[in-house]
């Protein structure tokens, strides 16, 4: 072909010419009447390959078909171009390579392609469904029924609207109601997913809960721009799923959104997303790295729990709360930076971490909840800032590679079980704020060799009896309670430094 967007046929079909009747009047006019039958049976493509793909197969049937007769139409080559009948502005299929698809299954059913020398009408299950306008490019031979320069071009194809059950939302804006509409249900079995923009000639704005099934085989789905809302469980618990895209104009994730989807490996989620439900990606262990949007304020409970594979984190400024178990066994992650405008995090936020070697704690953080960072194992130091005022029970309870703590000048108490079972905790600096140091809150940490602690702390079984600093509590008392640094010898007597 001349044109230099050659259409390229990469599936085996078996093309019947039946009927070939035409007569060249002259190069700018030239009747043509042809009947192609493009025989699919033997093309190696799934069954439930979409009327847009066979498209392509059609397309290039009457591109081969008709190459002879065309040279006749003032020796121009057609140019092929898919529209749905009745949407002249909507474009299904593209000029250029046609990619191949393929996979299990057959065709076994004909496709008829009727060309009356001005359009093409084929039938699929004997619905004739689209219309495809021919054109020769010699510029001297332009066909009256041409597509309109002005027509988008787009090579994004979308599966068809009989793949989703939907429901018609009815919304007010500037002070008009308009119809939308909601995804309620995926039907299709495609292993590619392209939402259309517009179904029912209304445009696509939200995916309600559990709207594809558990048992769905897609691997891929792209969202497209214009939907604003994921809602609860929308694709949760699908195992095959390992990419989605998510467009701009997404502003909430729903809970349990996108949890249990376990080959979901990356996922990038937009700016525009403002709010995130609990466990929105819970228990994706495939999933390696995260960058939290900039318009989020919080992370919801469990959001990111059990993602084993999460080796990364980003969180941005704008986000003030962590919520309970936000992190819980992400075994992966290695260090974590929080952002300045932290004020809160949730119970078990990081519990189970077992990787995580560093954080940094922002001095804007205000309080931790009960076991925050409960068996991070790796973790060796920890300095909690002076702006924090509360920390709960049992916060860093477990951490047995923990060797250092510095607690700032905002805490009044050390909660029960704080530190308890750190076994190689070897030095505390308590703040001089701290009051009171509660039940087994340094309980078993056979290390600590070390303690820096104000005056006049009032010490409430931190040490249990039978515990190897059990003797710290007499100490400090016999020296009044008098504030400095407290250091153990090898065979565990303390002595004031």
């Amino acid at each position: 072909m001349k044109n230099k967007q050659k259409i390229k046929f990469h599936a085996v079909a078996l093309l019947v010419c039946c009927t070939v009747i035409f007569s060249a009047l002259a190069c700018k006019k030239t009747e043509i009447s042809q009947t192609i039958i493009a025989d699919l049976s033997s093309l190696s493509t799934p069954m439930d390959t979409g009327i847009d793909e066979i498209a392509k197969v059609v397309g290039q049937a009457i591109s081969d078909g008709l190459r002879e007769a065309e040279a006749d139409m003032g020796n121009g080559t057609p140019e092929l171009e898919l529209f749905k009948v009745g949407a002249k502005n909507e474009k299904l299929t593209y000029k250029g390579t046609v990619p191949f698809y393929s996979g299990a299954g057959s065709f076994d059913r004909k496709i008829t392609v009727i060309y009356d020398g001005k359009t093409v009408v084929y039938s699929f299950d004997d619905q004739p469904d689209y219309v495809v306008s021919i054109k020769s490019t010699q510029d001297n031979n332009k066909q009256d029924n041409a597509p309109p320069k002005s027509t988008p071009k787009s090579a994004q194809q979308y599966d068809p609207e009989s793949d989703f059950n939907v429901k018609r939302i009815r919304v007010t804006r500037n002070s008009k109601d308009e119809e939308e509409i909601e995804i309620t249900a995926y039907v299709g079995d495609n292993t590619v997913v392209r939402i259309p923009p517009r179904i029912q000639n209304l445009p696509v704005t939200r995916i309600s809960e559990n709207a594809f099934p558990k048992d769905i085989t897609s691997v891929t789905v792209t969202i497209p721009n214009g939907v604003t809302s994921i809602g609860d469980e929308a694709f949760s618990g699908c195992p095959s799923l390992t990419s989605v895209t998510i467009p701009n104009s997404v502003t909430s994730i729903g809970d349990r959104a996108f949890g249990g989807c376990s080959r979901l490996a990356s996922i990038t989620i937009p700016d525009s997303v403002i709010s995130m439900g609990g466990r929105a990606f819970y228990n994706c262990s495939s999933l390696a790295s995260i960058t939290i949007p900039k318009g989020v304020t919080a992370i919801g409970p469990s959001a990111f729990g059990n993602c084993t594979s999460l080796t990364s984190i980003t969180i941005p400024n704008s986000v003030t709360g962590i919520g309970n178990r936000a992190f819980d066994g992400c075994t992966s992650l290695t260090s974590i930076n929080l952002p300045n405008s932290l004020t809160i995090i949730g119970e078990r936020a990081f519990a189970g971490c077992t990787s995580l070697t560093s954080v940094s704690l922002p001095n804007s953080l205000t309080g931790m909840e009960d076991s925050t960072f409960y068996g991070c194992t790796s973790l060796t130091s920890v300095s909690l800032p002076n702006s924090l005022t509360r920390m709960g029970r049992i916060t860093f309870s477990n951490c047995t590679g923990l060797t250092s703590v510095t607690i700032g000048n905002g805490l009044t108490r050390i909660n029960s079980g704080a530190f308890m079972n750190c076994t190689s905790l070897a030095s505390i600096t308590i703040g001089r704020r701290v009051a009171s140091i509660e039940f087994e809150s340094l309980a078993n940490c056979p290390s600590l060799a070390s303690i820096t602690i104000p005056s006049d702390v009032s010490i409430v079984n931190a040490f249990p009896y039978g515990d190897s600093n059990y003797g710290f509590d007499n100490f400090y008392s016999k020296n009044n309670r008098e504030g400095g640094t407290y250091l153990k010898d090898s065979n565990g007597n303390w002595r004031k430094e």
